[in-house]
């Protein structure tokens, strides 16, 4: 049976929530993994003398080389590309004078979607071939709400801000992810530019805000998938012995 990888101590998130009397959540540095978020046996495994764990905190680095960031501002990536980006795109670009004065975008437009714009801190592609390096070095995700883009968020465990497709299955999917606390959701037809760089950097100052939505995304998705997929398998073997 395949091992789940993850550190079970702190599932996966490297820090352990303590909660105190009267005073706001504490994290701490689980003392198992020592912040690795992954269990021994998979972070024994290397690979030119990296574990997977090296490897991750050095894809940081190579995306702010890739994307030309700058390290002292926080990075907001914007899913946009493909079915209904259009308006998604129209409002980013709106409201750039807003976001541009204290965090840079990552904007994946769509192919033939490029909007031309000589906003500083910002960074727009028709198509990320790297998305691996986008994700690794954004803070916080903007994107619609499709089951393709909320299972990568919640398996990367990235914080999000949901904007589904109006009259969609994506505002279904959005509502699920507003009741159990796994996103933070906004209607299309009801965007404002001023309010929307508030609640970014509002979102971006409160570390605990960030560690519950993606807690709770993360808690969304099917757990010990490597571990059921090995069992069906055995299943099938031993059937047909």
């Amino acid at each position: 049976v395949v091992s789940l990888l993850r550190c079970e101590a702190c599932e996966g998130n490297g820090e352990i929530a303590v909660e105190m009397h009267f005073l706001p959540t504490v994290y701490v540095t689980c003392d198992v993994c020592n912040g690795k978020r992954f269990d021994k046996e998979t972070l024994t495994v290397k690979y030119k003398r990296k574990s997977i764990y090296d490897v991750l905190q050095l894809s940081v680095e190579e995306g702010l080389e890739f994307f030309k960031l700058k390290s002292n501002l926080p990075t907001i990536l914007v899913i946009g590309g493909g079915t209904g980006a259009s308006a998604l795109n129209d409002f980013i670009i709106k409201t750039l004078p807003f976001l541009t004065n204290f965090c840079q975008v990552i904007h994946s437009t769509g192919l033939g979607k490029l909007n031309q714009t000589n906003e500083v801190n910002y960074f727009p592609y028709e198509f990320i071939n790297r998305m691996d390096l986008a994700y690794s070095v954004c803070d916080i995700v903007i994107s619609r709400a499709g089951v393709g883009a909320i299972t990568e968020l919640a398996s990367l465990r990235k914080p999000a801000i949901f904007i589904p497709i109006p009259k969609t299955h994506q505002e279904d999917n959005a509502a699920l992810l507003w009741a159990v606390g796994a996103g933070i959701i906004l209607e299309q037809d009801f965007l404002d530019s001023e309010k929307f760089s508030r609640l970014i950097r509002k979102l971006l100052l409160d570390d605990e805000a960030q560690k519950k939505l993606t807690g709770n995304l993360h808690k969304l998705m099917p757990g010990n998938s490597a571990e059921k997929i090995s069992n069906i398998i055995l299943e099938i073997i031993h059937e047909r012995k």
